[in-house]
């Protein structure tokens, strides 16, 4: 240890800090809650009780946790089983130091229940070895420690907001109050704010890797976190890709780029990682599978590599073709001696299908909300107003990156299942309201670039909620709808028939 930060750590260790008297009266309730449950509510008596609570504050400008052992004694000869209190102070860390200090204090693992125990003892230094046990007993003076050593074995007397409060720059960190340190996490979270994208992705294995974070920091940042994300959308991934460790992650990426990792149930762990290292890879495998047999997967491999094209672009072709009618599994379609040719084709066929269906679902979508548009109105800049064309839909998704369409919301609108609000000023799109018939609201985002960060501001929802009072939503008979749609089809179908004859 390093001058400074030994002297450093004595004085952290020895500086008179008060205790708060809520802290205080904090402290006291938990021991009165220890006895009462040995006392009167269980029947296991032990003869002593340990409980570690961590307070948060801000001490000097910086953050200070501080931990306190609350013990009680018992004699369960006696009347008054009570032997013994008292309550101390025992951890310290401070934000700006590596390590924290603590006093008296050990953990005994149990062999045979697997589990852990917190003890403390003032007593001379000693390691115990024992069949069922291991600890070491420290005296009461106080030594350097890891910063999260008992972080597990304590009580929080700090929820979430209150480390915000404290630490602002945490807010969209994915801080576990529960299994994070705040001030160990708060230091690496300065270093790594890529953190936080691993744990929004579900792979916080990975930020205890050096080597993946320096790699989300190098200049290849930019592809590597577009590899993460393609991996954290595998459809084994919770299961098979776990298998991956650091390691095999940089080397998967210095090998293939971006390329997503595939990943077929019936592999052996073995044979996945041995499959990672072919040019076969790739996220959309098992999605592909369904389609052809395993003996189709060369020829499949064949006509991608010869197009040119990447293994995302065939299953756009397969999903297209089959949308349009065409049979997949016929080996003309499925292995098309031209993927390009046949994608174009396909693509076209589609778009001329969907934009007919679309023109067909905006006539049903305006007499099913025909009443309501007249809700439509401007409120300090702001227009308000139910879509019913796709042209209005399409140009909303693409400014904000919503997945209106996409996602079928759509054809939630024609089941009569929500109501769709744009929010524009100046014509910009600015905000997607989902509105049910009962007047309450759904999901509510404004641009969904960064999806952590897209709530409206507090004008604009102030804006959507004083229209939202005013609006009065009524369900259209779908039935007798349904039937006027039907009847105008079709005299439109003879319509254009007279006109050609």
């Amino acid at each position: 240890m390093m001058k400074n930060e030994e002297e450093s750590l004595r004085k952290l260790a020895e500086q008179y800090i008060a205790v708060k008297p809520q802290m205080k009266k904090t402290l006291d309730k938990k021991l009165k809650e220890i006895i009462d449950y040995q006392v009167n509510k269980t029947e296991i008596k032990l003869r002593e009780n340990y409980q570690l609570y961590y307070f948060l504050e801000k001490y000097r400008g910086k953050l200070l946790v501080r931990g306190f052992l609350v013990a009680a004694m018992f004699d369960w000869r006696k009347k008054n089983p009570v032997k013994s209190t008292y309550i101390q102070e025992i951890y310290r860390a401070y934000e700006g130091l590596d390590s924290a200090v603590s006093r008296g204090i050990y953990v005994t693992t149990s062999t045979w229940s697997y589990g852990k125990t917190l003890h403390y003892y003032e007593v001379p230094d000693y390691t115990l070895f024992s069949q069922n046990y291991y600890a070491t007993y420290y005296n009461g003076a106080w030594k350097k420690t890891k910063i999260e050593a008992y972080n597990e074995f304590s009580h929080k007397m700090y929820k979430t907001s209150d480390v915000f409060e404290l630490k602002p720059e945490l807010k969209y960190s994915q801080f576990d109050v529960e299994k994070d340190h705040p001030i160990s996490f708060a230091a690496k979270y300065q270093k790594y704010p890529e953190i936080e994208m691993l744990r929004k992705l579900g792979m916080k294995k990975y930020e205890s890797s050096t080597m993946v974070l320096k790699k989300l920091q190098s200049k290849d940042s930019k592809r590597f976190k577009k590899l993460l994300f393609n991996l954290s959308k595998t459809e084994h991934y919770k299961s098979e890709y776990k298998q991956l460790g650091p390691k095999d992650l940089i080397a998967y990426f210095n090998k293939y780029g971006i390329d997503a990792i595939a990943i077929d149930t019936y592999l052996t762990r073995k044979e996945i990682k041995e499959r990672m290292l072919e040019s076969i890879d790739c996220q959309y495998y098992n999605e592909l599978k369904g389609v052809f047999k395993l003996e189709d997967v060369e020829p499949v491999i064949k006509i991608v590599l010869k197009s040119k094209a990447d293994w995302g672009y065939y299953s756009d072709y397969l999903r297209m073709a089959k949308e349009v009618g065409h049979d997949i599994k016929d080996p003309y379609w499925k292995i098309p001696y031209d993927l390009k040719k046949f994608h174009d084709k396909v693509f076209a066929e589609n778009k001329a299908i969907k934009a007919a269906k679309n023109k067909d679902n905006e006539v049903k979508m305006e007499m099913l909300l025909g009443d309501m548009l007249k809700f439509n109105t401007e409120i300090d800049g702001y227009q308000i107003f139910i879509p019913t064309d796709y042209a209005t839909i399409s140009k909303q998704c693409d400014v904000l990156y919503q997945c209106l369409l996409r996602c079928g919301y759509d054809k939630k609108v024609l089941k009569q299942d929500i109501i769709l609000v744009f929010i524009r000023k100046e014509g910009v799109p600015i905000a997607t309201a989902e509105v049910y018939y009962n007047k309450k609201v759904g999901q509510f985002y404004a641009d969904e670039h960064d999806h952590n960060n897209c709530t409206p501001t507090k004008e604009v929802s102030d804006v959507f909620y004083k229209w939202l009072e005013t609006f009065k939503p009524k369900k259209a008979n779908l039935e007798k709808v349904n039937k006027q749609f039907i009847t105008l089809m079709q005299s439109k179908q003879r319509g254009g028939m007279n006109a050609a004859v």
